[in-house]
């Protein structure tokens, strides 16, 4: 591809690109199908705000780590100082994403049973 031609990914295009947020959008999906059944709706269910914040959790990740002078990627300063769950929640604010979305964002993997403060492997 050269540089003046421009791409327009849809859907099956970033799913070939990165499989693991179509995962994340379809469990999203299905917990948001559980939510409406077990709650018979008496709880508002926003899907795209739950889609939204899923595909957000990992967003601050370039703010938390940094090269070394050997090139291997490694964990910052500044991210040894405010974990990337909580520099993509600053992210979302600046670019006016919804109060909804933010809460998910740094939720979102401790929800899913992995503790969103681990260190990522």
């Amino acid at each position: 591809m050269t540089t003046t031609q421009q791409t327009n990914y849809g859907v099956k295009e970033i799913g070939k690109l990165f499989p693991s947020l179509m995962k994340i959008k379809r469990q999203c999906i299905a917990i948001a199908d559980v939510l409406k059944r077990a709650f018979r709706c008496s709880i508002p269910i926003q899907r795209d705000y739950l889609i939204a914040g899923a595909l957000l959790a990992d967003v601050g990740k370039p703010l938390e780590y940094d090269k070394d002078a050997s090139g291997k990627v490694v964990q910052g300063k500044f991210g040894q100082q405010v974990r990337h769950p909580f520099s993509g929640v600053a992210l979302a604010y600046k670019h006016g994403i919804p109060g909804e979305v933010m809460h998910i964002m740094p939720n979102f993997w401790a929800s899913a049973g992995r503790r969103s403060c681990s260190r990522d492997r």
